[in-house]
């Protein structure tokens, strides 16, 4: 509730005890009042205490709070904590989450700050717009606070902090923050199917994707260029697994499809194998040229399924029990009998990109 006054305060003014004491308040709450005021009385510390604060915006300065002036409403507005709202996930490249509060906080002198699970990396959002105070930057910051908690795949506390200099003056109510599940961190190849020391990656209807780039080293799973924070959603169907290894952005919808429309995007070149029986793809990838380089193999009906062949070694998402990655010699794969398309990627052309900042 906003406080009120009776009578001007400061240089000027009436300076009656109990709306002194009001303004005192006030400027204690946003760490404005130095210790060396006198309690209870306008003194010249106080004068100056107001002045400095109505110099933190663009206007002019007489060092007095008048009952209903734009001053006292500016100290009743600093003086309540911000409320964070929700936090929603937003698309990844934009900034991950938005961050959204209602608060004031004047134009200079005072700082904001989203701590991710107490003071676990507090990230400076001075200045970033309320509404949305996440850029793609800022989001870094709080990927690593949620890879040194090790929270993948967790719900934890966030809150905002409002600072002058090192000195906290108000702590928002804390939101949940929907951690990322956990990234692979590694290099992009054919075998990082088999997994690492995070939860099992399981086949997908609608599986999961790498974003077409790393963030620090990490790449993330992403659906609908969101962040995936679901741990049984980490994972891949056929086509994703390739086109993520391969580095493929998912807005270019080239896995979307069918594998003519992933080769067709990376430029993968024709090896004389288009609409041919499953003997001759074996025969082809298992001899002299073909077992050396990387192959993208599919059939070409709208569910035809999708194959890496890499020297020979097929690396595979497949939806058939024992669901998720395979990997065998091409000459020990059982080929399902019907068309079959082959192209060589060249790998000199893939493009692993990190945008780190």
């Amino acid at each position: 509730m906003a406080l009120e006054l009776e009578g001007s305060v400061g240089v000027g003014g009436e300076n009656r005890p109990r709306d002194v004491a009001v303004v005192e308040q006030l400027l204690r709450t946003i760490a404005a009042l130095p210790p060396s005021h006198a309690p209870g009385v306008c003194d010249q510390v106080l004068e100056e205490a107001i002045t400095d604060f109505q110099r933190l915006y663009d206007e002019g300065a007489d060092g007095r709070v008048d009952p209903r002036g734009r001053t006292l409403d500016r100290l009743n507005a600093v003086a309540t904590p911000p409320v964070l709202d929700p936090v929603e996930l937003k698309r990844l490249k934009h900034g991950g989450y938005k961050v959204s509060w209602t608060g004031a906080v004047p134009p200079r002198g005072y700082s904001v700050f989203l701590h991710i699970q107490g003071d676990q990396g507090a990230v400076d959002i001075t200045g970033a717009p309320q509404q949305d105070a996440l850029d793609f930057q800022r989001l870094q910051a709080v990927l690593e606070a949620i890879a040194a908690l090790g929270a993948w795949g967790t719900s934890i506390p966030c809150f905002l902090t409002v600072r002058r200099n090192a000195q906290a003056v108000h702590a928002s109510n804390p939101a949940s923050l929907p951690c990322p599940v956990m990234p692979w961190k590694g290099s992009l190849v054919p075998s990082l199917g088999a997994g690492d020391d995070g939860p099992h990656f399981p086949y997908l209807i609608e599986g999961r994707f790498f974003p077409g780039y790393a963030v620090r080293g990490r790449h993330y799973f992403v659906y609908g260029g969101q962040l995936e924070t679901d741990n049984t959603k980490r994972g891949f169907n056929c086509i994703t697994f390739a086109g993520s290894v391969l580095g493929v952005d998912p807005g270019s919808r080239a896995m979307s499809q069918t594998g003519l429309e992933l080769a067709s995007y990376l430029g993968a070149a024709p090896v004389g194998l288009e609409g041919v029986r499953d003997a001759e793809v074996k025969a082809y990838l298992s001899t002299p040229p073909g077992n050396r380089g990387l192959y993208l193999v599919w059939r070409p009906d709208p569910d035809g399924h999708v194959i890496l062949v890499e020297d020979g070694i097929v690396h595979e998402f497949n939806i058939i029990e024992p669901q998720g990655y395979r990997t065998k010699p091409v000459g020990d794969r059982g080929f399902v009998p019907g068309s079959y398309w082959v192209r060589r990627i060249d790998v000199s052309k893939l493009h692993h990109a990190d945008l780190s900042s």
